[in-house]
């Protein structure tokens, strides 16, 4: 407690009760060291404290050893564990994505035996993640339904909803292509081609399936169904990627980030509707010719 009193009263600043009076002025008086005392490290050796046994003064390093050490002014604690938050501001170069693959790394590499959480737009930028994941899952699967009901089978929306995956891996990869990332307005663009490659499907089986009625085969049927629906489909994909094209070439800096909407839905469109040709024609075949009754009802 003596030493307490003694570093809290030279470098703290102790106020005494009596003031000191100047021309009819009261003054308080304040003991401790002057600035340039108490910003010099060797100035704590010295500081002297009374003996109670002696009555005499001590140097403190007859009592305690002085060492420099760097710590911190204020010590956090997380989860009873001391802690440090660092806030990092991004460099031109580098998004949310690429920062916590960063940081994700360096502290595999570095400090495995440390545990760290990400806080504040790092944390939700995680959590919206795993959103998007189970948004993107029951989009799928309420498109899926909605297509059963009308096509009142569950046989034709498998066939349409083939050609997604290949839409969006095509969107992910052209985005990975052109040093874009992951954010809200790419994981908009990726559940927007969900609706719109499915259309082409729809169109294809949709006319295949009214041949199918009037007598024609399989073959027959979805020959006639892409041969006449091949122009409505390129014109959908046209109008939706020239219509993102504005958006891709901007370069205000309100647009940066909206680029990777335009980025995605321009390659996951074009990649979407090759294999919208390729893949629904092919499956449709091949099913409808397992099939017992292909002609639907």
């Amino acid at each position: 407690s003596d030493l307490k009193n003694v570093l809290a009263t030279m470098y703290g600043g102790y106020t005494l009760n009596n003031n000191f009076s100047i021309q009819g002025l009261s003054v308080p008086v304040v003991v401790g060291l002057d600035k340039a005392s108490m910003q010099d490290p060797n100035s704590l050796e010295k500081l002297q404290i009374k003996s109670p046994l002696q009555n005499r003064y001590y140097p403190l390093s007859q009592f305690v050893s002085l060492s420099m050490v760097a710590k911190p002014i204020q010590i956090s604690t997380f989860q009873g564990q001391p802690s440090v938050m660092i806030h990092a501001n991004f460099s031109k170069s580098y998004s949310m994505s690429n920062a916590i693959q960063f940081v994700n790394h360096m502290m595999a590499t570095h400090a495995p035996s440390l545990q760290f959480q990400y806080q504040d737009n790092a944390r939700e930028y995680l959590m919206g993640n795993h959103q998007t994941l189970l948004i993107l899952c029951l989009g799928l699967i309420c498109i899926y339904f909605l297509l059963t009901v009308v096509f009142n089978n569950l046989v034709d929306p498998l066939i349409i909803m083939l050609t997604v995956p290949f839409s969006v891996v095509g969107g992910a990869f052209t985005l990975h292509m052109m040093g874009g990332s992951l954010n809200v307005y790419s994981t908009l663009a990726l559940i927007t081609l969900i609706g719109l490659i499915t259309k082409h499907g729809v169109l294809i089986v949709q006319f295949a399936n009214n041949e199918l009625r009037k007598g024609a085969t399989v073959r027959q049927a979805i020959l006639e169904a892409t041969h006449h629906r091949f122009r409505p489909i390129v014109m959908t994909t046209l109008a939706m990627t020239l219509g993102a094209l504005p958006l891709a070439l901007s370069q205000g800096v309100m647009y940066v980030a909206r680029q990777d909407l335009s980025i995605v839905l321009i390659g996951g469109l074009l990649i979407g509707t090759v294999f919208s040709l390729i893949v629904v024609p092919l499956m449709y075949t091949l099913i409808k010719k397992m099939e017992k009754n292909p002609v639907p009802h």
